[in-house]
């Protein structure tokens, strides 16, 4: 059965998720962006005007009294993980992020539950915090069940890098357990020569003596005062393209019966949870 929680997803996951029960966990919570987030949705008689329901607050703040309470959680359920977040604190302070780690262990604790043993699960998150949640994955998962760090180019950074190179993707932490299932077959899309977008095929109008299309761009800034980091000649291959996305992760991670959960938007006031059982139609 395929069904959808709305609320806090801490809750849904005490109350509905049974132990061992989920193959593959892939999990995009709120990145401790600053920002409120809102979803959309229409009145019952559908005529109306559309609403907008405050859906979480990804936002964190230490509050000593929750936070010692949100602690003490950790340390009933994992002392080592415990110890973690008491070494981190020691250099984080009572600091925002700190909040966001803790509230996310507390999380990870409960996945660790819901996943089977020889399960998967996927992290996104983005450079903010992707090195501290690894520490902190590592203790719950065993460092030894790491299996990738995915990086995720959201796009081509494209404004001039004046001062740094432009902050343009996501991190993927994967782990699962020697057992778990993987289809290599799916790690990777190949490019179908015969059926390219007309702009794909003008843009890569070189075809090198393997047949392999490619393009070939200017070394030569136009503008020497303003550094580009695209500035740069390369043959860009039309061969294999990596084909990281949520479906293909499913798809490489999980055979079509298993039971997959998303957590999205694990927010500290309200988050979704999704729970698929079957169908891959139905997981994006």
């Amino acid at each position: 059965m395929n069904r959808l929680y709305f609320g806090d997803n801490i809750d849904v996951l005490r109350k509905h998720v049974a132990d061992r029960s989920i193959d593959l966990i892939y999990l995009d919570p709120p990145f401790n962006s600053q920002v409120t987030y809102n979803l959309l949705y229409r009145t019952p008689l559908q005529d109306g005007p559309s609403g907008q329901l405050r859906a979480f607050k990804d936002t964190w703040s230490w509050e000593e009294d929750a936070a010692s309470l949100a602690l003490d959680a950790v340390r009933e359920r994992d002392v080592s993980l415990f110890r973690v977040l008491v070494a981190l604190q020691a250099s984080l302070g009572e600091s925002d992020l700190m909040a966001y780690l803790v509230m996310m262990s507390i999380r990870l604790l409960e996945l660790r539950r819901v996943l089977k043993e020889d399960g998967t699960i996927v992290l996104h998150c983005d450079p903010t915090a992707s090195h501290y949640l690894k520490v902190i994955l590592d203790g719950i998962f065993d460092g030894r069940c790491f299996k990738n760090e995915i990086v995720w180019l959201r796009n081509l950074g494209r404004s001039h890098s004046k001062r740094r190179l432009p902050s343009n993707h996501d991190t993927l932490l994967m782990y699962a357990d020697s057992s778990a299932f993987w289809n290599e077959d799916q790690a990777f899309l190949k490019y179908d020569p015969d059926n390219l977008a007309e702009k794909t095929k003008q843009k890569y109008g070189c075809v090198d003596e393997a047949g392999r299309q490619y393009q070939l761009t200017s070394l030569i800034n136009p503008n020497p005062d303003r550094p580009n980091p695209h500035s740069h000649q390369c043959q860009f291959r039309v061969a294999g393209k990596p084909k990281i996305r949520f479906h293909s992760i499913l798809k490489s991670r999980c055979s079509c019966r298993s039971k997959r959960q998303a957590c999205e938007r694990g927010g500290h006031d309200d988050s979704a949870v999704v729970l698929v059982s079957s169908g891959l139609s139905h997981t994006q």
